[in-house]
């Protein structure tokens, strides 16, 4: 499926019930952007889940728990160029061990996009991933998605000023 979302075009893929963005969201006028990535600060995820709530596609960042879903359903470390992507990261799915970027089987790619310091420094590209969840620890503080080639794990995240990437999920109908 197509869909527009904050002013962007993107292709949509059903993973388990969860339906996902095929890429990262990009809203360079909130965030910092590097090689067509955005990186979100604290406030900024905070703002795209507001604009998210006035649209009606049912898009929203992902909770903790989707994160661990889709790790449940199974996954795959690839390195950059191994199935066709870009950069080194992790497919997301029941088909994760037979996924390539030509042929998704029901999964999702998340690429390892590294994340953005406050000085405006992109650190671990293509080494490991950060995926904003909107997950609140407590008042300062989220949970973020982190993995790499050996690990898939959650923590709770309270520099602010970092940028991390958003993937975008809705709960799938009819699943």
């Amino acid at each position: 499926m197509r869909i527009t979302l904050l002013e962007e075009e993107y292709e949509t893929v059903r993973v388990g019930n969860l339906e996902i963005l095929n890429k990262n969201i990009y809203s360079p006028d909130i965030a910092v952007e590097y090689d067509g990535n955005c990186y979100f600060d604290f406030i900024g995820v905070k703002v795209i889940s507001e604009l998210l709530e006035g649209q009606d596609t049912k898009f929203r960042v992902p909770t903790d728990d989707d994160f661990e879903y889709l790790y449940n359903l199974g996954s795959r470390w690839v390195e950059q160029g191994e199935v066709g992507n870009n950069l080194a990261g992790r497919f997301f799915g029941k088909k994760a061990n037979i996924a390539t970027m030509d042929d998704l089987k029901n999964c999702i790619f998340l690429p390892a996009t590294g994340y953005c310091d406050p000085l405006a420094a992109l650190v671990s590209q293509n080494n490991t991933a950060y995926y904003w969840s909107s997950t609140c620890y407590n008042s300062s503080s989220r949970y973020v998605q982190c993995f790499n080639n050996n690990l898939v794990y959650s923590w709770n995240y309270y520099h602010k000023g970092d940028g991390f990437s958003v993937r975008c999920v809705r709960d799938a109908y009819g699943s």
